[in-house]
């Protein structure tokens, strides 16, 4: 009888979680497409020893993806509880999971300072306030790849059109952090 109480509450937890999560960031959980993962890991081009960062990682395809080259680490973050659970159980049972974290985490409450490359597959409203602070945070020269959207006001250094639908990867080589007079949203 414990037993299902037990898991009744925690099931009840992830729900609330993901009920939450919505309300926060207004972002529905939305996957980069399985076709595009090949291209995008070819496009970014990690080197051994890097840290990716995959803010909003959803069933965390993607990073498993980036981290099956040699000597790539990475960390998820997921807001969701529900869809965290997922993707920290399917990383579990993945080769490369020795090398890659699942965060139940608030991108926007994570360090980046460590990372290489910060990849988002996330709604256009919350791309400047991440671009921000990727430019405050981590090292002159790293990345931030936005999948689909690009990051308002800013000028990507490329951009590559993946698939039948050239759906846009943004990829941006933060130089200089963003101005301290800058209002965050």
């Amino acid at each position: 009888m414990w037993a299902v109480i037990l898991v009744f509450v925690f099931l009840m937890i992830l729900a609330l979680s993901s009920v939450f999560a919505l309300a926060q960031s207004r972002v529905p959980v939305v996957r980069t497409p399985t076709q595009h993962l090949d291209a995008i890991t070819t496009a970014l081009a990690l080197a051994p020893g890097s840290l990716v960062v995959d803010a909003g990682c959803a069933d965390g395809r993607l990073l498993r993806s980036l981290c099956r080259r040699e000597g790539v680490r990475g960390l998820g973050l997921e807001l969701n509880g529900g869809v965290w659970l997922w993707a920290w159980a399917r990383t579990r049972l993945s080769p490369v999971r020795d090398r890659v974290r699942i965060r139940w985490a608030d991108l926007f409450r994570q360090d980046f300072e460590e990372a290489d490359l910060v990849y988002a597959f996330l709604m256009p409203h919350l791309l400047p306030r991440l671009y921000d602070k990727c430019a405050e945070e981590m090292r002159p020269g790293s990345l931030l790849a936005t999948y689909l959207f690009e990051v308002p006001g800013r000028d990507p250094e490329r951009v590559i059109l993946l698939g039948k639908r050239k759906d846009p990867l943004h990829i941006y080589r933060l130089e200089r952090a963003a101005s301290p007079d800058r209002p965050k949203t």
